[in-house]
């Protein structure tokens, strides 16, 4: 577990139990609480954005958000092997039961050597949602994520500083994206 904590580019809760009687951050909440959650991301070529969110997609409340930044001092294969890790304690820390992620849009024109490194750590990710056992995990474009929470213009949401109820003022557009693929994962098939 110290292994989690040696990287000062991780921005989320320490799973390592806390001394601590304060009051956990706003908008932590326990994996012990009832109710379905999910973990939302979106890649980018060294950062992955998350959000968790319960509930269902026409009522989803955001537990927590935050981002994973690669570590510069490794190679690939040492920054894949890391993201895998913090994929997985993240599914455990916050008891998630479902995932997703967002994947670029089909017209996108940026080269293959340009999307090499997203589409690398996507694939990793997806990996590590499978090792998880998350079930469903969606994966697609934001107008795929879009139909299966019933919405036409998912990309509307993100000017907003809300979503269906669920206060996201503070969030850049990213983890936005990684809340409503994580309302997409929670609903039923």
């Amino acid at each position: 577990m110290g292994y989690l904590r040696s990287f000062a580019n991780v921005e989320r809760p320490s799973l390592l139990p806390s001394t601590s009687t304060a009051t956990p951050p706003f908008g932590y909440a326990p994996a012990t609480e009832v109710g379905m959650k999910s973990l939302g991301l979106r890649v980018e070529a060294t950062t992955v954005h998350w959000a968790i969110v319960e509930g269902t997609p026409e009522d989803p409340t955001l537990v927590e958000s935050g981002r994973l930044r690669f570590p510069k001092n490794h190679t690939t294969h040492e920054q894949l092997s890391w993201l895998r890790t913090e994929i997985c304690a993240l599914v455990a820390q916050f008891g998630a039961t479902s995932g997703g992620i967002r994947l670029p849009e089909p017209n996108m024109r940026q080269g293959l050597s340009t999307m090499a490194p997203r589409l690398r750590a996507e694939g990793v990710v997806l990996e590590a949602m499978a090792a998880s056992n998350l079930s469903p995990v969606v994966a697609g474009p934001l107008s795929t994520i879009g139909s299966l929470i019933q919405s036409k213009q998912p990309k509307g949401y993100l000017s907003e500083d809300e979503m269906r109820g669920m206060d996201w003022s503070e969030l850049d557009p990213n983890k936005r994206e990684a809340a409503i693929v994580a309302c997409a994962a929670l609903a039923p098939r």
